[in-house]
């Protein structure tokens, strides 16, 4: 039989999308509950081996931090992830918490089913600290890189500014400012890493394995996806109007590069 899975997320499109991939690539059996409550209800009939919660549930409904505790008390020997806000890390008292896993946003195909399977194979009883690696920190300077991924955007009419650690294996959105749903922000950023990853590829089978990601780009006719390497193996994303100019939207993008590099210097 299928482990049962049971996805806690607010989101309808975001958790439909993990349910599908659930189902579709790792042959789990997924429900989803849109509301602490219901997931709360739905465990005190039915049993799952992981439950899965996003961190941002309804906050008229059940908080996450009351959520966890009650649902340890109808399913003490059940297995729960968390899926911290984007851009933001698991509140240290929370780690300390029963919990088997932490699943950051963006989240990679590749990445996903691991990530499941590791947190199925806990025993209940481990810290969070000992169940699942500790993401990178938070920037210090985080309204300060805000800031510049504002103006980024205004200046170069953009519908979705991101910054993204490239690092392999901590690959994650640092900040965003981006009209785009949840759902489409998660998925540009796979989109910005599968491109980095598809370039050192070919780069390898080219003989040219050391060679650095710069820049890569596509274009419909009316949106322009661009990707910049920045210092500090990250990147900068944005989505534009194909009518923005090309050399604005370089030069512009250098000059963030220029100032995100300055923060990292001046702390």
């Amino acid at each position: 039989m299928a482990p049962r899975i049971l996805v806690v997320d607010r989101n309808e499109a975001f958790a439909t999308m993990l349910k599908e991939m659930l189902e579709d690539d790792g042959d789990y059996d997924v429900s989803v509950a849109q509301r602490g409550s219901d997931a709360l209800s739905l465990l005190h009939d039915e049993s799952f081996a992981l439950t899965i919660i996003d961190m941002d549930l309804d906050p008229d409904d059940l908080d996450y931090r009351d959520l966890i505790p009650r649902l340890r008390e109808v399913r003490p020997a059940m297995r729960l992830m968390l899926i911290p806000l984007m851009g933001e890390s698991v509140p240290s008292e929370i780690r300390r918490s029963d919990i088997q896993g932490i699943l950051s946003k963006p989240f990679f195909a590749d990445d996903l089913l691991p990530s499941i399977e590791d947190a199925l194979s806990k025993e209940v009883g481990l810290s969070a600290t000992q169940a699942a690696p500790t993401p990178s920190p938070e920037p210090h300077n985080s309204e300060e890189v805000q800031n510049i991924l504002t103006q980024l955007a205004r200046e170069i009419y953009a519908d979705a500014v991101l910054l993204l650690s490239a690092r392999e294996g901590d690959e994650q959105l640092l900040a965003h400012v981006s009209s785009l749903d949840e759902a489409g922000t998660v998925m540009l950023a796979n989109l910005s890493i599968a491109t980095i990853r598809a370039a050192q590829a070919t780069a390898h089978f080219l003989g040219e394995p050391d060679r650095p990601f710069e820049h890569n780009m596509f274009e419909t006719e009316s949106l322009r996806l661009y990707t910049m390497s920045v210092p500090g193996e990250r990147l900068l994303t944005v989505v534009t109007p194909a009518s923005a100019p090309l050399g604005t939207i370089r030069h512009n993008l250098r000059r963030a590069a220029r100032e995100l590099a300055q923060l990292d210097t001046a702390g």
